[in-house]
């Protein structure tokens, strides 16, 4: 889960936005650049709540009706407003049931303010600030489905890449200002078969030709780049246990896990989610990378069973280095790994340092993964 997802406490309407006037937006952080399609049109606009509002925008109008539900806590006519194809209605009728006053604080809502729209094929992102009758405001990301007709959507709550992402680029787009200069050369990130309103990806990386060591030459090899020697160090501790011949106990490999990635992972004694890609390539030459979260036991395990390390390019975005590597085990086995490495201590990053958490949401997205595993190793 992301810091936008956390800190703000968001969830995210998704639209059709017929009526809005919406254009590219291109943000730059050092080496990664986005575009997303934005509308700011609707910006400082208030929802009128309890009455008829008039707009020519479809999703102001839902949200005028889905308010004015909400004040009045009514929990059936709310069940109604609730998309169906994505399963928000059945999670919302879950909720419900042990939490019938869901909407109960809304009583006190007395405007609603509209601010900027993200969209990503069907799915938009809208910006509202809700203001008590005491005058308390909350900044807050609604969330709308409108393919068809408009229903709330709760695909935030649930933790799935496609949303995270989203997410991610929208933190980052709120706090970064809109590059003018317009640049080419971008991927585009496609939420289903139609692929309209893409997102629109750029990554500059410098490649690292040949750079690799296993567990026989790991102590010939010799690195002048200090974040090379950081993986390698990682390594030399992973690979000096013998961990695979070993029959431990969970308590016992929780120690070990503790005591052998302190050397290289900021932090590696709290229980963070380090994640890592698993390559999916079949018969047809079909790349995918599927992308799980290890605790620090299991990453350990993990790590023990690489057998060859491949440091495939590097980047750098805000403050912190990225390493991408390739990762193969004993069975021929390969994982992709983006790896954050902090330039003061040279140490792996994991949430929730500042940025991170965000940047490596971003460049993990196994959508986009595709596209830069494809790019570096020409397939």
């Amino acid at each position: 889960m992301t810091r936008l997802w956390k800190n703000l406490c968001i969830f995210i309407l998704f639209t059709s936005f017929s009526a809005f006037s919406k254009n590219e937006q291109l943000f730059e952080i050092d080496n990664i650049k986005f575009k997303l399609v934005v509308d700011n049109s609707n910006v400082g606009e208030f929802i009128k709540l309890k009455v008829n509002h008039s707009s020519n925008n479809n999703v102001v109008l839902f949200l005028s009706d889905f308010y004015g539900e909400a004040i009045k806590n009514d929990v059936e006519k709310l069940r109604e407003l609730y998309y169906v194809d994505d399963g928000s209605k059945v999670r919302f009728s879950e909720e419900v049931k042990t939490n019938p006053n869901k909407y109960v604080g809304f009583k006190n809502l007395k405007s609603v303010t509209l601010g900027k729209i993200y969209s990503w094929g069907d799915y938009n992102a809208i910006e509202v600030q809700w203001t008590s009758v005491s005058g308390e405001t909350v900044d807050w990301i609604e969330l709308v489905n409108c393919r068809l007709k408009c229903f709330i959507s709760d695909k935030l709550y649930n933790s799935n890449d496609d949303f995270e992402f989203f997410s991610s680029l929208i933190y980052l787009a709120q706090r970064n200002e809109v590059v003018k200069q317009d640049i080419n050369g971008f991927d585009e990130i496609c939420y289903d078969e139609k692929c309209n309103n893409p997102i629109k990806l750029s990554l500059s990386l410098d490649r690292a030709k040949k750079l690799s060591f296993n567990r026989n030459d790991i102590k010939k090899i010799k690195f002048d780049n200090q974040y090379f020697k950081a993986i390698k160090l990682l390594f030399e501790k992973v690979w000096k246990e013998d961990l695979l011949d070993k029959n431990l106990k969970y308590s016992e490999l929780d120690q070990l896990a503790a005591a052998v990635l302190s050397c290289c992972i900021k932090d590696s004694r709290k229980r963070s989610l380090f994640p890592n890609l698993e390559l999916i390539e079949n018969d047809d030459n079909y790349i995918r990378f599927k992308k799980v979260y290890l605790m620090p036991v299991a990453l350990l395990q993990f790590l023990s069973k690489v057998d060859v390390v491949n440091i495939v390019a590097s980047t750098k975005i805000a403050t912190d280095n990225y390493l991408f590597l390739e990762f193969i085990n004993k069975d021929n086995k390969k994982s992709f790994e983006i790896i954050a490495l902090n330039k003061v201590d040279n140490k792996i990053l994991v949430a929730p340092y500042p940025n991170v958490s965000e940047i490596q949401t971003i460049l993990m997205y196994p959508k986009f993964v595709e596209i830069i595993y494809r790019r570096l190793s020409n397939k």
